[in-house]
């Protein structure tokens, strides 16, 4: 809920900078701080930040929890309408404090914890949970349609995108671990598999995923709902995928290689049902078979 994904990441185009700036200030210290620039280089390039940190201490003593997001995306169109290229990278990190719970049984009935619940003994007061992920992705996207002329003197030929040929890679490296410099003589822990004096348990996970597609383009226009536009988009293509696992000592490879596809409808149509399927299977010998299906259904009795 509180991390950037490449879903998320937004794209602008603008004539002039623009920029968005907030910052909300909550009970016990709970802080939300935003900021947002974007700005075309070029007509037809556009840079963008996007930056993000909510904040919050907690009721209890050793509660802090923060959250830090970054992106940062391009946009590039060509003038033509034959290429499109989004690119971009996220990083997202948390560090959460754990305190193992309260120490007492008697912070709700005990009046010196009334004024300030922080004051109650914990269990833990150096253990932290943190996570960090960086993902860095592109999707470039080549249109194929019939040609159309500008409407002002240049004589500028651009083309009704109406299939298009779309590349996807994506780099993204995860690592979480939880981490204690409590001694010995912690009762909090009941057993020691690596080390009595100190834990640093952590899980890594680097995956590289890559895809390329033939799909058509639900909208024949940027202008209006052209009457050219498809009723359904659809889309078809193959997927290999690069995983690399690894938690202490243990480390593991995977290979993946997927032909997967997707039907739904154009949702610019008004209609009382809604559907969209997936629909994917393992081509690797070692996973050979394998597949995945999805099929999402809605109702609106009374469609726009």
């Amino acid at each position: 809920k509180y991390f950037l994904n490449t879903d998320s990441v937004k794209y602008y185009n603008t004539k002039t900078p623009f920029t968005s700036a907030q910052y909300i200030f909550g009970a016990k210290e709970e802080s939300l701080v935003e900021f947002t620039h974007a700005q075309n280089i070029k007509p037809y390039l556009n840079l963008a930040v996007d930056y993000k940190r909510p904040v919050s201490e907690g009721f209890y003593n050793y509660q802090k929890s923060g959250v830090h997001n970054f992106s940062f995306s391009q946009w590039f169109k060509a003038p033509s309408n034959k290429y499109n290229l989004l690119s971009g990278y996220v990083f997202n990190q948390a560090k959460i404090e754990e305190n193992g719970g309260l120490a007492v049984d008697d912070v709700f009935t005990n009046p010196a914890y009334a004024q300030d619940a922080s004051t109650a003994p914990v269990n833990l007061t150096t253990a932290e949970n943190k996570f960090n992920q960086h993902n860095i992705f592109l999707t470039q996207t080549f249109y194929f349609g019939p040609e159309q002329s500008a409407k002002d003197s240049t004589q500028k030929k651009s083309i009704l995108p109406k299939y298009g040929l779309t590349h996807h890679f994506e780099m993204n490296s995860n690592k979480v671990w939880y981490q204690d410099d409590e001694d010995s003589s912690s009762t909090f822990y009941s057993n020691f598999y690596i080390s009595n004096d100190t834990t640093r348990d952590f899980t890594k996970s680097n995956t590289i995923t890559n895809e390329i597609y033939f799909h058509n383009y639900s909208v024949a226009s940027e202008d209006s709902l052209n009457t050219e536009s498809f009723k359904y988009s659809w889309s078809g293509g193959l997927r290999y995928s690069l995983n690399r696992f690894e938690q202490n000592q243990l480390t593991d490879t995977r290979h993946g290689l997927q032909l997967f596809g997707s039907l739904r409808n154009n949702e610019i149509f008004p209609s009382k049902f809604d559907y969209k399927i997936d629909a994917a299977v393992d081509l690797a010998p070692k996973y050979s078979g394998d597949f995945l299906t999805s099929v999402q259904l809605k109702f609106q009795p009374n469609p726009l």
